[in-house]
């Protein structure tokens, strides 16, 4: 399946410079890119949420972390509310999930999961001036998922679909 991956993101990086944006949580799924993207000279962004408090939660490779940014890549280390707070899974309920808005509740309806989680990193991306408009990226989450993109705005962040180059299946 890596090797579908890969093929198709150096079709995609034929057509010019391509940005890979990653969802990130231990930096091991950046890692078995990282030849692949020395290779072919591709600009890497890796966004990761920090799970303090989370008894199994491993940080972030120090050494990948090393390895992206020689590369001249980034990463982006995201705090949200939802992986530090320590409550009831009834005040979870009740406060924080009527916070999951209306379009990423519709992206992941489209895209499944790993759909959502990469528009909401390249958004990310956006957000923190590390994506230009007009730019083609890939974002890729886990194993199951992958998404050409092409920034159409970035105030507001916005993107159309290019390609899905993998989708994880939804589970109805």
């Amino acid at each position: 399946m890596l090797a579908d991956i890969k093929k198709k993101i150096k079709d995609w990086a034929d057509d010019g410079t391509i940005t890979l944006v990653f969802a990130a949580t231990t930096g091991l799924g950046v890692k078995s890119y990282l030849d692949f993207i020395r290779e072919h000279r591709l600009r890497v962004i890796a966004v990761t949420a920090h799970r303090l408090g989370h008894p199994r939660w491993k940080p972030f490779d120090s050494r990948i972390r090393q390895q992206i940014e020689e590369l001249g890549g980034v990463v982006i280390e995201e705090r949200a509310i939802w992986a530090i707070l320590r409550v009831a899974p009834m005040l979870i309920a009740k406060y924080i999930v009527p916070l999951f808005g209306y379009k990423e509740k519709n992206w992941e309806e489209l895209l499944a999961v790993g759909g959502r989680v990469c528009l909401q990193i390249t958004e990310i991306a956006i957000k923190k001036s590390l994506i230009k408009e007009g730019e083609t990226v890939i974002a890729i989450s886990g194993e199951s998922t992958a998404l050409a993109l092409r920034i159409t705005s970035t105030k507001p962040a916005k993107m159309a679909l290019l390609d899905i180059i993998l989708r994880s299946e939804i589970e109805l």
